[in-house]
């Protein structure tokens, strides 16, 4: 009885703790409506104490209309990078409702106003308490107490629609405010962040949901439900660390999608990825997948299960699940190279009959991929099949199949594993004294989830990617592999789905390692901005 009269004495401080992101909400918080496509929220005061240039760097990014003024208006500027910044948006099948807002705090009002007006060139007007200007023809900058707001709508916008919107978001707090209303976005504001997401796909199923029934229904039935994203979040926070950008993802899924949990595994084959030889691909991919749930999903459309009964009797196998289970369904891929070959076709003119050929160019993918095996002797019995029906031949210890015009790709089966790979030199790398292995990071992500995902963008790579890849367009080219980009590599992870949700976390590793992401990426935009006024 002690115990429980000590528990209720308890309670109410409990509630009140649990309570108090209602009672003191974040900084602008109650201005945002529940009926918000995204949100994304700027911890100033974090984010300037990793670099001063901060300023510079949103000029880049969410504030373009103050990407002329310098350092020293910005410090007087009258701004309170001490609180948060909220940035909104809606989206709807009327573009003429999208919108999109920017909340900031203002610590002194009149040198904001001066900042402004000096800034911009611009002589601010005042309506029901705000001082406002109007930019260009759909977008409004407004200020009034301790707080600025820049809204933008899609399109020529007559001015009075826009002071309406203002007026009708920053005159006074919502009555259905999203922090009230939707946990996921709760839960973001207890977190440690520099900049978090949040975003309701609902929104943006109406963009697909109409060409996915349409389009795809029909071909594949019951393998996919419809398109519809209600009640699922995506909700990200990001953090700026020394050499690297961290970012933390959740996928909140309904039931409707969570099912799907069951095509994973929970990790993947470590051994498998670590016997990848190539230390440092352009890209590199893995996953694990349940091969008898992936086999029954495709079966369960009887439209696609008619196609595949004629071809799975062909090679021997009376379903797709006894075809799939040769595999554990643990599968990696690493590209070595991306070049540029040259091959010739050989046609018969109809009206001459002479022998005409024409020299083309194409991409040739130099890759490596990996399976994990479950029934060797279901393989062998495989590839003897395809032998016989000539649709691989085996030279030595390697198969090879014809994929494009004068291309094979490999096949080796080595320990429990199949290799395919592009280049028949490609397999002394699997018999060195000393082999070749996959970066120890990867094994290690292989460990706790279930995909992973890399991509090298270091100037050598993109330097080495064939100009046929952009076809005419040479600005696009020229930007790839001439900008300095701060950014080395991409690496994804997404881990084991519990409770119907799908957490994942992204690295972005800079080519410094000795300063603050951050301060790189605003290295990086004063340079890009120099040089474009120095052209």
């Amino acid at each position: 009885m002690r115990k429980f009269r000590t528990l209720m004495a308890l309670l109410p401080l409990f509630l009140l703790q649990t309570c108090s992101f209602f009672n003191s909400p974040p900084e602008y918080v109650r201005y945002i409506p529940d009926n918000v496509t995204w949100v994304v929220s700027f911890q100033l005061q974090n984010m300037t104490t990793k670099t001063p240039e901060l300023p510079q760097v949103l000029a880049q990014g969410i504030m373009r209309i103050f990407a002329t003024i310098d350092s020293q208006e910005w410090k007087d500027s009258g701004i309170d990078w001490t609180k948060q910044a909220y940035q909104f948006g809606f989206l709807s099948d009327n573009k003429a409702d999208n919108y999109q807002a920017l909340i900031i705090g203002v610590k002194e009002i009149e040198k904001f106003k001066n900042f402004v007006e000096k800034g911009l060139k611009v002589i601010a007007r005042q309506e029901k308490g705000f001082n406002f200007v109007i930019l260009q023809e759909n977008t409004v900058l407004a200020w009034s107490n301790q707080n600025a707001w820049i809204i933008n709508k899609e399109g020529k916008v007559a001015e009075d629609k826009l002071k309406t919107l203002l007026f009708s978001l920053a005159e006074k707090p919502t009555d259905k405010p999203l922090y009230e209303n939707n946990q996921e976005f709760r839960n973001l504001g207890k977190e440690k962040y520099d900049i978090n997401f949040w975003i309701n796909l609902v929104n943006f199923s109406k963009f697909t949901e109409e060409a996915f029934n349409d389009n795809m229904i029909p071909l594949f039935g019951t393998i996919l439900p419809a398109i519809n994203f209600k009640d699922t979040y995506f909700t990200s926070v990001l953090n700026f660390e020394k050499g690297e950008i961290v970012i933390d993802s959740k996928l909140y899924l309904t039931e409707n999608y969570a099912k799907f949990s069951t095509l994973f595994k929970t990790n993947i084959d470590e051994k498998l990825v670590a016997n990848i030889p190539v230390q440092k691909p352009m890209n590199f991919a893995a996953v694990a997948l349940n091969t008898s749930e992936v086999a029954k999903m495709i079966q369960s459309n009887p439209i696609i299960a008619l196609f595949l009964k004629p071809a799975l009797n062909e090679i021997g196998f009376t379903s797709l699940e006894g075809l799939l289970q040769i595999f554990t369904g643990d599968m990696a891929y690493a590209l070595k190279d991306v070049k540029k070959t040259t091959f010739t076709t050989t046609t018969i003119n109809q009206q001459t009959g002479e022998t005409e050929s024409e020299v083309q160019n194409r991409l040739d993918y130099q890759f490596i991929a990996g399976f994990a095996l479950r029934d060797k002797p279901a393989l062998q019995k495989l590839l003897t099949t395809l032998l016989e029906q000539d649709k691989i031949i085996k030279k030595n210890e390697i198969y090879m199949v014809e994929w494009k015009v004068g291309q094979f790709l490999y096949l080796l089966e080595k320990d429990n594993y199949l290799y395919v790979f592009t280049n028949e030199t490609y397999k002394n790398d699997f018999f060195k004294k000393e082999a070749l292995t996959m970066d120890g990071k990867f094994r290690e992500m292989a460990k706790t989830n279930f995909l992973i995902t890399f991509s090298n963008v270091e100037k050598d790579n993109r330097n080495r990617l064939p100009s046929i890849i952009f076809g005419e367009d040479k600005l696009s080219e020229q930007i790839v592999k001439k900008v300095d980009t701060p950014i080395e590599n991409f690496m994804f992870g997404a881990s084991t789905i519990k409770n119907n949700v799908i957490p994942s976390r992204t690295i972005i590793k800079m080519t410094s390692a000795d300063k603050n992401a951050l301060s790189l990426l605003a290295d990086f935009f004063k340079a890009t901005n120099a040089q474009k006024v120095a052209q």
